[in-house]
């Protein structure tokens, strides 16, 4: 997963914040992700470790140095996780 985010995108490819281009195979692993967690029967064990799995490949980004990529995966799960109503608040951090 780390290596289909990257595309170098923390160095050259989105250099700094203020960038609003999106990386499309960050956002699409997140949505990918927060899939899993909709085919999950609610509070079960296997929805929780869907979660828990999107949380932990954020955090390998972020620890990897591309925090574009994690932000752009974590608010892609994020959207979809709130649409389908699974979770209320934002589950990014920064």
């Amino acid at each position: 997963m780390l290596s289909r985010c990257s595309d170098d995108a923390g160095t050259e490819f989105r250099p700094d914040e203020n960038v609003t281009q999106h990386i499309p195979t960050a956002v699409e692993a997140g949505r990918n992700d927060a899939k899993a967690v909709v085919s999950t029967s609610p509070g079960s064990m296997e929805r929780e470790k869907a979660l828990l799995i999107i949380k932990s490949h954020e955090s390998r980004l972020r620890m990897a140095g591309y925090t574009h990529a994690a932000n752009d995966y974590i608010n892609a799960a994020t959207e979809l996780l709130q649409k389908h109503k699974i979770i209320n608040k934002r589950i990014i951090r920064k």
